[in-house]
């Protein structure tokens, strides 16, 4: 039995939220949010990128968070998650980040509804 929007009645308000400073961040420049923005991707994805859509910024995007509250697996989120990011939907950008007298590189997680080339990530360029 295929399920069309599993994501639909999950109560997002509930979902974890990552560390300060970590977590999804919405790529500036999207379209308004219209039910067929994510119709060009496969059930799953869809339904995955629906929920991400309707996260509020910092939310933890990390594929053991995503799997307790998604009715799919690791393996199978992980997936959607890699197709996401082919589709210009989903991006990881590494970015060295200074605070006080250390340094390290950390990954932020952009997701846009609009879908965009590897070059160009809501002003961030794609590396």
């Amino acid at each position: 039995m295929a399920i069309d929007d599993p994501s639909a009645d999950l109560p997002t308000a509930a979902h974890p939220m990552a560390n300060p400073g970590y977590g999804k961040r919405s790529a500036p420049g999207q379209d308004p949010a219209h039910p067929q923005d994510f119709a060009h991707l496969p059930a799953r994805e869809a339904a995955v990128a629906s929920y991400l859509d309707r996260l509020p910024e910092g939310a933890d995007l990390s594929v053991k968070t995503l799997a307790k509250v998604l009715p799919y697996g690791q393996c199978a989120l992980r997936t959607a998650l890699r197709r996401l990011s082919e589709a210009g939907h989903l991006r990881r950008v590494k970015e060295h980040v200074r605070t006080g007298q250390s340094a390290r590189w950390v990954t932020r997680t952009y997701f846009t509804r609009t879908p965009r080339d590897d070059r160009l990530v809501g002003g961030v360029p794609g590396r």
